[in-house]
């Protein structure tokens, strides 16, 4: 025998499929967030590879050394176009590991401090200036620009330019940014620290 059912009942039972749909589709979307935020590790001989690529870089401190005196190069060259323009460093520097496929070896990405003015660099002065920074930052490879901000100024508020320039094959970049102030930040890509030239990869730990 069919059983009938009333308007209300039927209008419940739609809700519930609807729930239920809802809820089948949160659970697939949370089960490929997971997924996708836990990648798969690099495979040993890819990371074999690039340890051994690794190993034919300069060390970690040595590239820090290098790309800081390339940071306060881009300084001097801001100060010539924009004279009184003074320069410290603020925050602290920063390590973090490699992406693939170097997530299994001991290289660190360096964060460098920042390189810091209360000055900011004129409108009409940022295209000069710009020409600097292509010239100095292609000393470490860094010859791909992309352009975040480029707003002219008003009366009221200074011009907000912010512009990276990146070496795809090494990871290097180096930010230039203007507005009320001016901040040079660089990162320098995936490298062996001095003590880690020994040991690449890290050791297996081992089983109980």
């Amino acid at each position: 025998m069919t059983r009938k059912f009333s308007r209300f009942q039927r209008i419940a039972l739609g809700i519930a499929a609807v729930g239920a749909a809802a809820m089948l589709l949160l659970i697939g979307w949370t089960f490929v967030s997971i997924s996708d935020s836990n990648p798969p590790h690099t495979s040993e001989k890819d990371t074999a590879e690039a340890a051994q690529r690794l190993l034919k870089l300069p060390p970690l401190e040595d590239a820090e050394a290098e790309l800081r005196a390339v940071v306060q190069q881009i300084g001097a060259a801001a100060t010539e176009l924009v004279p009184g323009m003074k320069w410290e460093w603020n925050r602290d520097p920063m390590r973090s590991d490699c992406p693939a496929p170097y997530d299994q070896t001991n290289g660190q990405i360096s964060y460098l401090r920042h390189y810091y003015s209360d000055t900011p660099i004129p409108d009409d002065v940022w295209p000069q200036f710009l020409d600097r920074v292509r010239t100095i930052a292609a000393t470490v490879g860094a010859t791909a620009p992309e352009t975040m901000q480029n707003q002219s100024g008003t009366a009221s508020s200074p011009g907000n330019h912010d512009v990276w320039f990146s070496n795809p094959s090494s990871g290097t970049t180096i930010k230039v940014g203007t507005q009320r102030a001016s901040v040079i930040s660089a990162t320098v890509g995936c490298h062996l620290p001095k003590d880690k030239f020994s040991s690449p990869t890290p050791t297996p730990k081992p089983t109980s």
